[in-house]
């Protein structure tokens, strides 16, 4: 088995003008995403992958988007071809959610 996680924490400013009207905004997010691969005999892997990010719009307004994902692969033609079957959102997790 083998895997990998990664997280990110980030600020993100924005300056301008538009006809005479200024535009300004600045907000913190934060971003997470797992990646796990599982090896079974006779060559097939399974790979369970996940993201989760939450960025902070306005004073009290977040927005989050979430969502895992699970994939089957096998080789076959003696390692020169391989068939793979991904589901998207086979949890049922997929959300974009914004809340105050």
């Amino acid at each position: 088995m083998a895997g990998s996680l990664n997280y990110s924490y980030f600020r993100t400013e924005i300056k301008g003008n538009n006809q005479n009207t200024v535009l300004s905004n600045s907000n913190y997010s934060w971003t997470a995403k797992f990646n796990t691969m599982i090896t079974l005999p006779k060559k097939i892997g399974i790979q369970i992958s996940g993201n989760t990010e939450i960025s902070r719009l306005h004073h009290r307004i977040y927005e989050t988007n979430y969502f895992r994902r699970c994939a089957v692969k096998k080789d076959i033609l003696k390692d020169k071809a391989t068939i793979s079957f991904r589901l998207s959102d086979v949890f049922n997790t997929m959300r974009y959610v914004q809340y105050n």
